[in-house]
């Protein structure tokens, strides 16, 4: 705009058009794949990546290829994906999650260290589920500054140092282990 003005949106408006139908057609792909019960984690892997190739290669938008991580967070975001996963064993899962990841571009280092990380996520969920039971058992027993007291200890018991930040958290009622498991991202 700065060198055509109000001119660059009438010159430029056939590659606007082009960009914005590219990533509609990216779009509609997704919720369809997002909501497919039909098809296998493999199928939609497929049929992912090969909307995304299909639509960027050779566009100016290619880069987007390149942001693996990116990539792989929208795929695991997917509804369908995440129900297939649910139904696994935590190793199937695990393997899965990492056969996907080599399918998305990852090197064998990067799947290992994510690896690694999805056992720290996997440790804290499952401290933070059994935290979250104890809690609850707590708010139904006890009221006042008794509640207040045990579900300090408790909080102190399970994060230890994180016990501040949890308590912080749940005063604005927010409470992270309710919200909802994403295998392969949280």
């Amino acid at each position: 705009k700065e060198l055509f003005g109000e001119d660059a949106e009438r010159i430029w408006s056939g590659e606007m058009l082009a960009v914005e139908a590219r990533n509609a057609q990216v779009q509609d792909t997704i919720v369809m794949l997002n909501e497919s019960t039909d098809t296998s984690i493999d199928e939609k892997l497929h049929m992912y990546r090969d909307i995304l190739r299909e639509t960027y290669e050779g566009s100016p938008e290619e880069y987007i290829l390149e942001q693996n991580e990116l990539l792989s967070k929208v795929f695991f975001s997917m509804d369908s994906v995440q129900e297939e996963l649910k139904q696994m064993s935590p190793e199937q899962r695990q393997a899965e999650i990492d056969r996907i990841r080599g399918e998305m571009g990852f090197t064998g280092n990067q799947i290992e260290s994510m690896a690694r990380r999805d056992a720290d996520n996997q440790r804290r969920w499952d401290i933070g589920l059994e935290y979250m039971e104890e809690r609850g058992r707590i708010v139904r027993e006890f009221q006042g500054h008794e509640q207040e007291e045990r579900l300090k200890a408790l909080r102190e018991r399970y994060f230890l140092d994180e016990a501040g930040t949890i308590e912080l958290e749940e005063k604005d009622g927010f409470f992270r282990f309710e919200r909802p498991r994403i295998y392969g991202r949280n």
